[in-house]
């Protein structure tokens, strides 16, 4: 197991290649189109050879948590079947706050590279460092809550204002500090996206639903409709996008329960979520008692039954659902969807080599 740390100070790529690719649709040029998707493959093919930040030296602090999560993801890597031979390379973001990303697979050269949030490691305190007393009685409070999201909402609105003014204030003193079993979840998380090769299989999905799109746009040219549809094209295909991502979180998630421990720091992070999502807009008690906003409760049920088109996760209420009913299984599924990922991107890659073909000039 190979980790390398470095923070990193991320630029505006995505956002560009997103740009140069929606002009390259638009203007109907291939060679533009297939900007994004070749810098995502490449990405995915080597993402630790690209120039993600600035390199720094962790103080000897920082460097104990550095080798505490790097025991970490070697143990996740063995719940997870993962062989001890992967590279992992794991980079402190300085842009993420309080977040997580995995970008490459296993398969990625010289690994994949997983980005954790400077927020999430400068708050990270492993136990190895001491006890604080104030951390672990704001978990106990997390733990003693309903998991079950309705429950939850239920429970704001039956204690008194006083409890609900102390669980909002230490949700907001520890809102990006998390514990070992959240860490591990986390890790386990983000790993199990490149376990099941979803960035590749996400950009596959991509190059399919453009060639799909250009199908639908051709037969709509034969039955004699004149005018370019390519300014629908970019939205839509942005919504297919999210909701493949958002299935691919779940899956995720799923993966993340070969362990009590992950699956407690599954409710525990996740209900920490809902709560912050609850508690908005800031000062929703005072407003509350007001009764000119949706009961908890209310709103917990009106996040559930939401249908999130036009997000790449799923809202923290679904996902603490999710996690509540992954804790009642005693066998828990199969998500080992490896060899449909290859099917998808290979399907997405021979389409991309044929618009780059056709787009080469024929010489007279």
């Amino acid at each position: 197991m190979f980790i390398q740390n470095y923070l990193v100070k991320q630029t505006t790529t995505d956002k560009c290649m997103e740009h140069v690719g929606y002009v390259g649709t638009l203007t109907n040029q291939p060679f533009l189109t297939a900007v994004p998707a070749l810098f995502r493959i490449s990405t995915t093919i080597a993402p630790a050879t690209h120039p993600n930040g600035l390199s720094k030296q962790f103080n000897s602090a920082e460097s104990r948590k550095l080798r505490t999560i790097e025991q970490s993801i070697k143990e996740v890597c063995k719940d997870l079947n993962i062989d001890d031979s992967c590279h992992i390379n794991l980079r402190v973001d300085d842009t993420m706050a309080d977040n997580a990303r995995m970008v490459g697979n296993l398969h990625s050269l010289q690994g994949p590279v997983l980005f954790l949030g400077h927020t999430y490691f400068e708050n990270f305190v492993p136990p190895s460092m001491g006890q604080d007393l104030g951390f672990e009685a704001w978990l106990n409070l997390l733990d003693g809550i309903p998991n079950d999201p309705v429950e939850l909402g239920h429970y704001l609105e039956t204690c008194t204002l006083e409890e609900r003014q102390n669980l909002e204030k230490m949700l907001k003193k520890f809102k990006s500090r998390l514990s070992q079993e959240e860490l591990s979840y986390l890790l386990a998380h983000e790993i199990a996206h490149a376990k099941h090769h979803h960035q590749l299989t996400n950009l596959g999905a991509m190059l399919m639903v453009m060639t799909a799109f250009k199908a639908l746009q051709m037969g709509i040219k034969k039955m004699g409709v004149k005018g370019s549809f390519a300014f629908a094209f970019s939205p839509l295909a942005s919504l297919c996008g999210k909701a493949f991502s958002r299935y691919q979180e779940t899956q995720a998630d799923q993966e993340s329960t070969h362990s009590e421990t992950y699956l407690k720091g599954m409710i525990r992070y996740h209900k920490r979520e809902l709560l912050n999502a609850l508690f908005k807009p800031k000062g929703l008690i005072e407003k509350w008692t007001t009764g000119s906003l949706p009961s908890f409760e209310k709103k917990a049920t009106q996040l559930i039954q939401s249908t999130d088109w036009n997000q790449n996760h799923p809202n923290a209420a679904k996902r603490l659902q999710h996690a509540v009913e992954l804790s009642t299984l005693k066998e828990h599924p199969n998500t080992d969807m490896s060899k449909v990922a290859w099917v998808i991107a290979g399907l997405g890659f021979l389409k991309l080599t044929k618009d780059l073909y056709q787009a080469i000039p024929t010489p007279k």
